[in-house]
């Protein structure tokens, strides 16, 4: 997966706005986080198949830790998102932007969450 896609920079409109080439991520579910949902990646030293398993291992751990809960929620959301982006024009951006699409695509994403919460017997309502 390549992290020069461009997207949109929230500061300035632009498409101009780049995934660095290393940095951290951190997974959100319905907008919370656990301390142990976070990763380094880095696109130089990782291939995508390594990059792809780290974002699994991390996810299944969550789906482990809240599949063994009894009264559970379904999930509604589940971001990826990093602050380690940058605008060619400079801007100064104090955003956690999605990786989805970048550092795994969409489908990928969709499909192995999916998976997941059928062997953890957790609920996604989205």
């Amino acid at each position: 997966m390549s992290n020069d896609r461009p997207i949109y920079c929230p500061a300035c409109f632009n498409h101009t706005c780049f995934l660095k080439e290393s940095g951290k991520v951190t997974i959100f579910f319905d907008g919370k986080k656990k301390a142990s949902g976070v990763f380094i990646f880095n696109t130089k030293d990782q291939r995508t198949d390594q990059i792809y398993q780290v974002i699994k291992d991390k996810l299944e751990e969550y789906f482990s830790w809240y599949g063994e809960f009894q009264n559970k929620e379904p999930i509604k959301k589940i971001d990826l998102h990093s602050s380690d982006f940058f605008c060619e024009k400079g801007c100064s951006l104090n955003n956690k932007l999605s990786v989805v699409g970048l550092l795994i695509t969409e489908d990928k994403f969709q499909k192995l969450i999916h998976e997941l919460a059928k062997d953890y017997d957790v609920l996604l309502d989205f």
